[in-house]
C-alpha cells in the first residue's frame, strides 16, 4: 500500500482524537468524494492534493522535468555548540537532519474543515417546501452517502441557523427562546426544520465577506488587481476592487455550492458596474494594439522602401543577362541585307 503525507489540524493529532476516511457526496458534483472525519469533536476534514512544481530542480540540466516524483522528508535537529559565530556570539546553532524517509510520491495532502452545511445543503435545498426532524435529514444524507452512517445526527445541529424550525409540542415563543439556548444533545429530539432561503443567503454574506477580506495577495494581484489595469496607467477605482474582490470569493465559494443556488445567489448581487468597467478596459486595450499593429506594419513597409502614401509605381522586372541574350532584336525599321546587292545585268555577246 502507497503510504501518503496528509498535513491535518493541531487538534486532530492528539491521542484521544479519531480519525476515519469517509467517501461522501461532493456538495457541487454530487461525485463520491474522500473526507476525514475526527469522531472526537464531530469535524469533518476536506482533502486536497497539492502537486505543484519543483523549484528547486527550476534550472537544473540534470532533469528534464520540472515537477517532483518523490518526496524525501528528514527530522531537523538543533545543536548548539560554543564555536563562536560570525556575530561575536558566545554559542553558534548548527542544524543537523536525521531519520530521513523517502515517499515514492511527491503529493501532499492539506486537510482542512468543511462546514457540514454544505454538505448537507443538497437534500435541504431540494426539500426547502418540507418541515424534517433532523433523524429525516440524516437518513436522506444517508441514501445519498451510505458512509454518512459514521456521522452523528449532532453533527447537523449546525444547520439550524438557515432554517426555521418548528416544535408541535411548543408555542411560538418557546421556539424562540429555545433557538437562543446552547445546543444540547438530549433537546430538539421534538423539532423539525426547513431551509429558509433568505437565511442561507445572508450566511453565505458572511462568508463571503471572511473570504474576501482574507485573500491571499497572489490572488489578489492574479485575479482583481491585474484585470482592472488601466491602459492609460490611472489608478484603479477602489469600489472596483472591492466589487472584484467580492466577486472571485463568490466564485470561491461557488465550488461548494449547487449551480441552481449559485445562480439565485448571485442574482441578488449588483456586479454590473464592474462587468461595464472590465469591458471599457478590454476595448481601449483592443483599440490600442490595433494602433500599435497599424503603426508597426506602416514602419516595417518603410524600411522595405514600400509606398503607403502615393500610387502605387509598377516596376520592370528584372531580367539576368542570360535572359537578355535570349531577347530578339527588334529589326522592323532596318533593312534588309539583300537590298545591298543589286543584280549584275546580263551582257550580250
Amino acid at each position: 500500500m502507497t503510504e501518503r503525507i496528509f498535513l491535518i489540524p493541531n487538534n486532530c493529532v492528539d491521542e484521544s482524537s479519531s480519525l476515519s476516511i469517509l467517501s461522501l457526496q461532493h456538495p457541487r458534483t454530487s461525485l463520491p468524494t474522500r473526507y476525514i472525519l475526527n469522531s472526537t469533536n464531530r469535524e469533518i476534514l476536506e482533502i486536497t492534493a497539492i502537486t505543484g512544481k519543483n523549484p528547486h530542480i527550476k534550472n537544473s540540466k540534470l532533469e528534464a522535468q520540472n515537477a517532483a516524483r518523490s518526496l524525501l522528508l528528514v527530522k531537523e535537529k538543533l545543536r548548539v555548540d560554543d564555536r563562536g559565530s560570525a556575530n561575536g556570539s558566545d554559542t553558534s546553532d548548527t542544524r543537523t537532519f536525521e531519520d530521513g524517509r523517502l515517499f515514492p510520491s511527491s503529493t501532499i495532502y492539506t486537510c482542512t474543515s468543511i462546514s457540514i452545511l454544505f454538505l448537507a445543503l443538497p437534500v435541504l435545498w431540494r426539500t426547502r417546501s418540507k418541515y424534517l426532524k433532523l433523524d429525516d435529514i440524516h437518513d436522506l444524507l444517508l441514501e445519498d452517502s451510505p458512509d454518512f452512517e459514521y456521522v452523528a445526527v449532532r453533527t447537523l445541529f449546525p444547520l439550524r441557523s438557515v432554517c426555521d424550525s418548528l416544535n408541535m409540542g411548543q408555542s411560538q415563543s418557546e421556539v424562540a427562546q429555545d433557538a437562543t439556548k446552547v445546543e444540547d444533545e438530549n433537546i430538539h429530539d421534538n423539532d423539525f426544520y426547513r431551509l429558509n432561503v433568505s437565511k442561507l443567503f445572508s450566511h453565505l454574506d458572511a462568508l463571503v465577506a471572511r473570504v474576501s477580506n482574507s485573500l491571499p495577495q497572489s490572488i489578489i494581484v492574479k485575479k482583481v488587481l491585474d484585470p482592472l489595469v488601466s491602459p492609460e496607467m490611472l489608478p484603479t477605482p477602489e469600489d472596483m476592487v472591492s466589487l472584484a474582490k467580492q466577486r472571485t470569493s463568490i466564485q470561491m465559494l461557488s465550488s461548494y455550492l449547487l449551480p441552481e443556488i449559485c445562480a439565485q445567489y448571485s442574482a441578488t448581487k449588483e456586479f454590473k458596474p464592474l462587468v461595464d468597467h472590465l469591458s471599457s478596459l478590454a476595448k481601449k486595450r483592443t483599440d490600442i494594439l490595433a494602433v500599435q499593429n497599424a503603426m508597426n506594419d506602416s514602419m516595417n513597409n518603410k524600411r522595405k522602401g514600400v509606398n503607403t502614401t502615393g500610387p502605387i509605381m509598377k516596376k520592370k522586372p528584372l531580367v539576368g543577362k542570360g535572359a537578355k541574350s535570349k531577347v530578339k532584336t527588334n529589326v522592323s525599321g532596318n533593312s534588309k541585307l539583300s537590298s545591298f546587292f543589286k543584280p549584275v545585268a546580263k551582257k550580250n555577246i
